[in-house]
């Protein structure tokens, strides 16, 4: 078999090839992976500069990410890139930073977002912090005419903010009654280990039947769907026998004979940070092992609480 020759064009004549996104994956505390995605065409350099101090930034030794935390950052940095884009800079290279432009972003952040003062100082730290980093990986890699600029952030001097305001102790006392009263009403209502939640009452004797062999399905398997045979006829006697729309023989509320309903878990949360001060997003992230050193009635709760914006 005989070969063709092939031609390529000279280096200089052949055209440029796209570069299109920029791509790369953070490590996330549960073990997945987040796949990042900037887009490179208007100034790959920079944008390739950028996205690898970010991937670094992300990935260093001891940082603990959470998806909320990376695509914060991410959203952060292109705002930055929509900005040279909308306002026309020329910059496509770090070392073309010069210190006049975060001043002019500062001044278009202004003029084309509602927040505050705060969120701005979020989007203007993104793009500095990651300039910090490159010159402490590499010293002289940024004009030395740009490293003043990037000891601070804003040209406005810092305010702190407005604390949104609590409830009252008469509402919070209304929220604590009504959820200590979700939380009993949950305990009665719900079997022992070992037992079985009681029919409820008034139910014709052949109705009562199936449901008590509905209740020992559920014991036996942990859950029954509405579609299937133990439950549908249970459903089907009910019908017949005068009680086709009684609330307590819904599938939700047969369960919730064994297991906390959505509304308990509300309860238990809110009765437990009004009572601890704990976080509502502390409470959330509690594991069955958090209790530590019972003793005298009391216990200590383990808890992990983010910082900002979801960081480590």
């Amino acid at each position: 078999m005989s070969g063709r020759r092939a031609s390529f064009p000279p280096p200089e004549t052949a055209p440029p090839r796209p570069l299109g996104a920029v791509r790369f994956e953070v490590p996330v505390e549960n073990g997945e992976r987040i796949s990042v995605v900037l887009d490179d065409r208007s100034r790959p350099r920079l944008v390739r500069a950028f996205a690898a101090s970010l991937h670094d930034s992300l990935t260093a030794p001891g940082v603990v990410c959470t998806p909320t935390k990376i695509r914060t950052h991410v959203d952060q940095l292109r705002r930055f890139f929509h900005f040279l884009d909308a306002a026309g800079e020329t910059i496509d290279t770090i070392s073309a930073i010069e210190p006049g432009l975060f001043d002019r972003y500062e001044t278009w952040l202004k003029r084309h977002t509602v927040a505050g003062a705060i969120f701005r100082r979020h989007l203007l730290s993104r793009p500095i912090l990651l300039l910090r980093r490159m010159e402490e990986l590499e010293p002289g890699v940024l004009p030395s005419t740009l490293l003043p600029r990037l000891t601070y952030l804003s040209l406005e001097p810092y305010k702190n903010s407005r604390p949104r305001d609590a409830y009252s102790g008469a509402v919070a006392a209304r929220i604590r009654r009504a959820a200590r009263r979700q939380v009993v009403e949950a305990g009665r209502r719900i079997a022992l280990e070992g037992h079985l939640p009681p029919p409820p009452a008034d139910l014709h004797p052949v109705v009562k039947e199936h449901f008590q062999r509905l209740i020992e399905g559920i014991a036996q398997d942990g859950w029954a769907m509405s579609k299937e045979p133990l439950f549908d006829s249970m459903r089907q006697r009910a019908i017949y026998h005068g009680a086709p729309r009684r609330k307590d023989l819904s599938c939700a509320a047969v369960h919730a004979r064994f297991y906390l309903t959505a509304v308990d878990v509300v309860a238990f949360i809110t009765l437990l940070s009004l009572g601890t001060g704990l976080e509502i997003e502390c409470l959330r992230e509690l594991k069955a092992n958090c209790l530590k050193n019972p003793a005298r009635g009391f216990v200590d709760i383990a808890y992990f609480k983010r910082r900002a914006h979801g960081a480590e």
